[in-house]
């Protein structure tokens, strides 16, 4: 049995989806209109492009490009209500729905999108689907999308002056904290 301890900031989607303001819909379309013209290259072609910084297969760029259509079929940016209401939509999926395997291209699709529209966010780590809190720890909501963004990206910790003591007294650059988990059998 593998264990792994993690950490981040969560968010549900309904923080995400209350990203969209009036003034930032019209760049939340044109993003994902941008995107979505990638991904039809890309299918039309058959394959991704070598450098490309998404990873996965056409079979997923299609399942992704299926998502978002709703949003990029229309003429114009919608109203910020009704962009909050498509974008619940597409995160409305269960993890079945959720096309197994598509994780990393639905988490990479994400963070283009927050780059034009929040570029001073930290990095979206990825987007998960917790079923099992004695799987999963009790702080996270389960059965629904989360998106986990950096936790060292939000926080400063600077040493006390007993850790400069010690960091000092070691001879160390820098005071580094450990985490780990153990497991017994």
């Amino acid at each position: 049995m593998d264990v792994m301890s993690s950490k981040g900031i969560v968010a549900k989607v309904d923080d995400m989806v209350n990203l969209v303001t009036a003034e930032n819909t019209a760049t939340f379309w044109e993003s994902f209109c941008a995107l979505s013209s990638l991904f039809d290259e890309w299918i039309v072609s058959g394959k991704l492009p070598k450098d490309c910084r998404f990873r996965g297969e056409i079979g997923e760029v299609k399942i992704i490009r299926s998502l978002i259509d709703p949003i990029v079929s229309r003429k114009q940016a919608p109203k910020a209500k009704y962009m909050r209401t498509l974008l619940k939509k597409m995160m409305n999926l269960t993890e079945k729905d959720s096309a197994v395997g598509c994780d990393e291209m639905f988490t990479e699709t994400w963070r283009w999108v927050l780059e034009d529209t929040y570029s001073d966010f930290p990095e979206l780590e990825e987007i998960e689907y917790f079923e099992n809190s004695r799987e999963c720890g009790w702080e996270v909501p389960l059965n629904e999308f989360v998106f986990i963004f950096s936790s060292w990206e939000c926080f400063k910790q600077v040493p006390t002056k007993k850790g400069s003591t010690l960091k000092k007294a070691f001879k160390w650059d820098t005071l580094c904290e450990t985490e780990w988990t153990s497991v017994s059998y």
